[in-house]
Parts: C-alpha cells; structure tokens; sequence
C-alpha cells in the first residue's frame, strides 16, 4: 500500500510539470498575441494618418498625395516597403478617394517553441474626399450668401476666394440683390411707361422685405439642392455675437449656406440652397463692447476646404467647393 502511494505521489508531481509546461506555453502564446496586437494598432493608425494625408491632396495642383502618404505613413512607424498599396480609390466618383494598405511579418518569441516563427499583420485604410452632400444645421453659421444674380459679386461665378461678402445687414435684399427690389419692376409688369428694370427672378419675394440675412430658426439637415424653409425674419437677439467674435479672434473657419433663390411663403420666405462656402469672420462692432447692429456683417470667403462633419456625395461646384475629408472605412 505505502508504494501504491507512493508511486501515486510521483504521478501527480508528472502532471504538475505538464500542467505547467502548457500554462508557460499559454502564457507565452498571450504574450506574442499582445506584441501582435500593439503592433497593429500602431500600424493601422499609421495607414489612417497616411490615408488622409492623400485624400487631403486630392484635386490640387502642384501636390504628390502618393508622396505625402508615404511620408506620413513613415513618420508613424510604417516603412514605404511595407506599403502594399498606396493610392487613388473611387467611393462617391471617381477618384475621390485615398487607400493604404500595409503589411507587416513579425517574428515571435515563444510561438516558434510550437512551430509558428513568425506572424503577418494586414491592415487597411481608405480616406474620402468627396464633395459636401448635406450637413446638420448646427455646424454652420445661420446667415446667408446670397448668389442669385446673374453677374457680379453675389452671383455663382462671383464668391470667389478671397472676396469678402456681406453676410448680414438691417438692408441685407437692397444689399446684396441686383437690381436692388426696392428700385424694380415686377416680372409681369405690363406697364411701358415704368422704365425700371425688371427684377431678379431669383428674388420672387417682392420688395420692402424685413430679412437680415439671419435665419432665427436654422435647423435640421441642410442639403444642397435643398432648401431653407420659412424661419422669423425678425430681431436680432437670438444671434450667435458671441459666437462670431470668437470666430473673428481665432480666424477659424465656419461654413455659411449659400442661398441662390429666394420665394414668398406662408410665414416667410423660402431659399434655395446651392452649396455652402468656408469662411472666416471678419470683426464687427459689437466684439468691442457696443450694441449697434446697424453695422454690416462681412466674411471672407477661403475657397475649398475640407471639413469632418456633413454627408458626402455631392457634386462639386463654385459655391459648393467643401469638401468631406474622413476616414471611410
């Protein structure tokens, strides 16, 4: 009997060996998982920086989105040779679009002990840049650029970068609508003897009109094609001042609706949105301590520009040049 034990006692002091011979391979196998999953993580940022930096080139002159990837991509860790793809992708159209993929092999410290050497890691990155569809009303300053003329200044070819129009004023229709609808004569007027101009068939609202340029009520998704409906044209105390100044100080840029046509509506008037331009705010009066709001708003257009937030999809044009930059997938 004592040797029956005896021998027993051997066998468990067997089985604890093995027990802890697997537990130290187990452990072993955690590890090299762990190195494996560092290392990737730290790969696929890299191909989401590198992928961005491409898109963000997309559409301009004078720039290599291949190069800048690769670039970007390097300065994070992942090396040009283990760049599998790096270039254009179509999503929304053609081109619009910026793909990274990277491989990486691996070797591992204690898998090999059950015949794995080494471990190969993929990743993927695809970045759009793709032409503003729609946006949330509560990314975008609630006034209007008006492009509804034929020529000039506030007309679609006329919001070009570097102009720097009005966006706000107590006499915004008389400002920035040609012929001022104040001084016009209706589109179905059969009066010979009245010999001012015909008005802007744009402007289907009439003339003494009491709107700002500032919409009260902005709200919901924007989308170009759209339209802005009827909102309180009046008063000026629910306007973001504060907010401009801000803007004003830090030269941030903003996103304001572009607004081409304008018609009368039960409860106000109804605009068609033909695209969205990035802006800067130029400082108005009330930023040093005064309340007068007799003052025009200006803004200073900066041509295309990428934003995060917004759908993308939509075609670009000259008062739509934002563009959505993100990553995709």
């Amino acid at each position: 009997m004592k040797r029956f034990f005896r021998s027993e006692d051997g066998m468990v002091a067997v089985l604890v060996a093995l027990c802890m011979t697997m537990l130290l391979g187990f452990t072993g196998l955690v590890l090299d998982a762990g190195v494996l999953f560092v290392q990737r993580t730290q790969m696929q940022k890299a191909v989401d920086a590198a992928s961005l930096a491409g898109a963000q080139d997309i559409g301009f002159s004078g720039t290599n989105p291949s190069a800048d990837a690769a670039n970007i991509a390097a300065a994070n860790g992942v090396t040009s040779a283990e760049l599998t793809y790096n270039g254009y992708d179509s999503t929304f159209a053609g081109n619009d679009s910026w793909r990274v993929t990277a491989s990486r092999t691996v070797p591992l410290i204690f898998a090999p002990l059950v015949g794995f050497n080494n471990g190969t890691i993929s990743v993927e990155s695809l970045a759009i840049s793709s032409a503003l569809k729609s946006i949330d009303a509560q990314y975008v300053l609630p006034y209007a650029l008006w492009s509804g003329n034929p020529s000039g200044e506030y007309s679609a070819g006329g919001l070009q970068p570097g102009t720097v129009p009005l966006y706000r004023d107590n006499q915004w229709p008389s400002s920035v609508v040609v012929p001022d609808p104040n001084k016009c004569k209706p589109l179905d007027s059969k009066d010979n003897n009245d010999n001012r101009p015909l008005c802007n068939p744009n402007w289907n609202v009439g003339p003494n009109v009491d709107f700002k340029g500032f919409f009260n009520n902005l709200q919901g998704e924007l989308a170009v094609g759209g339209s802005i409906p009827p909102s309180s044209q009046g008063g000026n105390s629910s306007e973001p001042t504060d907010l401009l100044c801000q803007l004003a100080a830090s030269g941030h840029e903003a996103l304001i609706p572009v607004v081409s046509a304008a018609t009368q509506a039960s409860g106000g008037i109804s605009f068609t949105i033909s695209g969205f331009m990035a802006v800067t705010v130029n400082t108005i009066s009330v930023c040093n301590g005064g309340k007068d709001m007799s003052q025009p708003f200006y803004a200073t257009i900066i041509g295309p520009a990428d934003f995060t937030h917004g759908t993308p999809g939509g075609t670009t044009t000259t008062t739509n040049p934002v563009r959505v930059l993100k990553i995709w997938r």
